[in-house]
């Protein structure tokens, strides 16, 4: 049940850290 969840936080997560960086 929660994993699926934390799954998705965790790839949003990533995902803005990526453009961040990406963007310096």
């Amino acid at each position: 049940y929660g994993d699926e969840h934390k799954l998705a936080g965790f790839s949003a997560t990533l995902q803005a850290i990526i453009s961040f960086v990406e963007n310096g």
